[in-house]
């Protein structure tokens, strides 16, 4: 209605804004995917998948957090915190690995647009852009989520300063210590 009324007075059509909301954003990968998938056989391979896609969203759900959608292989998740984020990635990692299966995840805290049951943005990109740039087993953060986390239980250890693809800048990228 108020769009229409907008239309009137100013002759012009303006749909509303995007949707922003700021959110935790959660992407993850399986190490060595392509290779276990063609060990195991496009049958055995999808069982792996359905089950790994039931654990994340287990991780994520349990955290007040979505899985957006999965991406084959991993997923991209939204999270009200970044520590509910940490939570979310530490206790995949663990639940992942007594599958067998190593998990590389990346978490950034920013703005992202909310596209019907999607998401997007730079926000999304740069979650999806670290998660790239993380090892085997590692959970890369930016300083945005890291800093959001200040005063949790959580410890990290510096990676330095990384510039990342289509992404402004150079951004500080933190791991999760194994400790926390």
């Amino acid at each position: 209605m108020l769009a229409e009324v907008a239309r009137f007075i100013t002759g012009e059509h303006r749909g509303p804004a995007p949707e922003r909301v700021l959110a935790a954003v959660l992407c993850s990968d399986l190490v060595a995917s392509t290779d276990r998938a063609t060990a195991l056989g496009d049958t055995r391979w999808r069982r792996v998948l359905d089950r790994h896609d039931a654990i994340a969203r287990g991780c994520v759900g349990r955290r007040g957090g979505s899985v957006i959608k999965t991406t084959g292989d991993g997923i991209l998740a939204v999270l009200p915190s970044a520590t509910s984020a940490f939570g979310a990635a530490r206790e995949l990692r663990s639940a992942l690995r007594d599958e067998d299966l190593e998990v590389r995840v990346g978490i950034h805290v920013g703005d992202v647009e909310r596209r019907g049951d999607d998401i997007a943005g730079v926000g999304v990109v740069t979650a999806a852009r670290i998660q790239s740039v993380a090892q085997a087993g590692e959970i890369l953060a930016s300083s945005t989520a890291v800093e959001a986390a200040n005063g949790s239980a959580f410890e990290f250890e510096s990676r330095g300063e990384h510039v990342l693809k289509g992404v402004a800048g150079t951004w500080h990228l933190s791991v999760l210590a194994i400790s926390s």
